[in-house]
């Protein structure tokens, strides 16, 4: 699944194809990638209007509309948002064509997981958005905002990493890596974490993100930017995908276990339980 630094990669990149241009028509081709809309409604919401900015949020992309609407797009585990310049066919896979004056963009999803939300309607994919907590790179997500979030609670530190109510965007791929980088067991639960480790967690949440980010996000087989292009952070990973493969601080092989129902990759040397 997308997380947040492959969301973000995708608002980068389509944001420049995008934004600022006005639809000419839009066509829904599977109404299963709609939450609370109609495919003739969100047809209508695009056609003749421009999208004024892309934002994000977690692992939400946000279409601001310069008629005032939003709409959400959660993109799930093989949603894919890309813009094309000229004329466009698609596949069987295409679920959704918006097209401007010259060129547009689609919306391809193999799984049809992904939704799309007109903010304001009350879909299901709007409720998960309002829960959304702080994501690492906001100012609000503090260290004393990390530990009030894992006082008290018994579950490991993957599961409540991984609980978007308590940080919005941090998935499978990066709670690994992110535990790794702050040297904690996975299955280590949270209420006893000491408050160095709880400072490391809220640290390397941030530059892990922020590292992904930089590199364009991971791709092991779905994942696209706007353009179609993979990601290159998949050649930074430390140690989600590698079990087996030695530990590249101490060399010990990387070990898997399960956590929250996610296979989880560790190093069993520098992150002891």
């Amino acid at each position: 699944m997308p997380e947040l630094p492959e969301v973000e990669t995708v608002r980068r990149s389509a944001e420049q194809k995008i934004v600022g241009r006005r639809v000419t028509a839009a066509s829904v081709r599977h109404p299963g990638i709609l939450d609370g809309v109609s495919a003739a409604a969100l047809e209508a919401l695009f056609v003749g209007n421009t999208v004024t900015s892309i934002g994000r949020r977690g692992k939400y992309l946000i279409f601001r509309f310069e008629t005032g609407e939003e709409l959400l797009l959660h993109l799930r585990m093989t949603g894919q948002l890309i813009a094309f310049d000229d004329a466009f066919a698609g596949d069987r896979h295409c679920h959704l064509v918006v097209s401007f004056e010259r060129g547009g963009f689609f919306y391809r999803d193999v799984r049809r997981f992904g939704r799309f939300c007109v903010a304001g309607t009350g879909g299901k994919t709007e409720e998960g958005f309002k829960k959304l907590g702080y994501e690492p790179m906001d100012r609000e997500f503090t260290v004393c905002y990390v530990k009030e979030g894992l006082a008290d609670r018994r579950c490991p530190v993957k599961a409540r990493i991984l609980d978007q109510c308590f940080i919005a965007g941090i998935g499978n791929i990066y709670a690994d890596e992110i535990l790794f980088r702050a040297g904690i067991h996975p299955l280590r639960r949270c209420d006893e974490l000491t408050g160095r480790q709880i400072q490391r967690l809220k640290k390397a949440c941030e530059t892990v993100l922020l590292e992904a980010i930089e590199h364009r996000g991971t791709t092991f087989r779905d994942f696209r930017d706007g353009y179609g292009e993979t990601g290159g952070h998949q050649e930074h990973l430390a140690v989600f995908h590698r079990a087996g493969e030695p530990c590249l601080l101490c060399g010990t092989a990387i070990e898997e276990t399960k956590c929250a129902g996610r296979t989880t990759s560790f190093c069993p040397k520098c992150q002891k339980r």
